[in-house]
């Protein structure tokens, strides 16, 4: 277990520079938390209804990002470094330590395995839509690196961010259940992880 939350987090911090995750209003232990949940379904198990879902991410997201970044951090596939002070002498975001990617084979198969099924015609496996889904609902589409950096179109609070790229943009049509990915015979059950997971970010603040 833990293998389809690890690549999430491998996608989510960078090789080359220091990232924080998993302060209070960046949504990313909600997003953890919806990967670890869906996994099962996922690798071919049943699928979650929508209240244990629901139920379980309320109980389970804060204690999500270390129960996946530890593991990788004890084996070296993530480095994790002190908070250092920045401008002014202000420490960011509630103390919390950096992170980058050391395993950088392992993130470079993702993201690859990524871009070319979720920019190919055909409809994607189920593991890289679950992957591109989460992604969307937590907001985290832009510290992929899919789709490239800048430019971003501006967002509103409240508002649904408008897709920079392709890829982005056939994940939103994942979340909202226009793409059903292949081999998938219920197509309401990605769309609920996606609803849950935003739900939860709401909930908790995150952004």
């Amino acid at each position: 277990m833990g293998e389809f939350a690890d690549e999430l987090v491998l996608l989510m911090l960078p090789a080359d520079k220091w990232r924080q995750i998993g302060y209070a209003k960046d949504g990313s232990r909600s997003t953890i938390c919806g990967a670890l949940l869906a996994e099962e379904w996922v690798d071919g198990g049943p699928a979650p209804s929508e209240d244990e879902f629901v139920h379980a991410i309320r109980r389970e997201t804060s204690h999500a990002l270390e129960r996946v970044v530890d593991p990788l951090v004890a084996a070296g596939r993530l480095e994790a470094d002190e908070p250092r002070k920045k401008l002014l002498g202000i420490i960011p975001m509630g103390n919390l330590p950096y992170y980058k990617v050391r395993d950088v084979a392992a993130r470079d198969a993702v993201f690859h395995r990524l871009e070319t099924s979720l920019g190919g015609s055909q409809p994607p496996p189920l593991r890289d839509a679950a992957l591109g889904a989460i992604l969307v609902a937590g907001k985290h589409w832009d510290k992929t690196g899919l789709d490239g950096p800048e430019p971003r179109p501006r967002v509103y609070a409240g508002s649904e961010p408008p897709a920079w790229g392709p890829l982005m943009e056939r994940a939103q049509l994942i979340v909202a259940g226009e793409v059903i990915p292949a081999g998938v015979t219920d197509p309401a059950v990605l769309p609920m992880i996606a609803r849950a997971v935003r739900k939860q970010i709401m909930l908790r603040g995150g952004m």
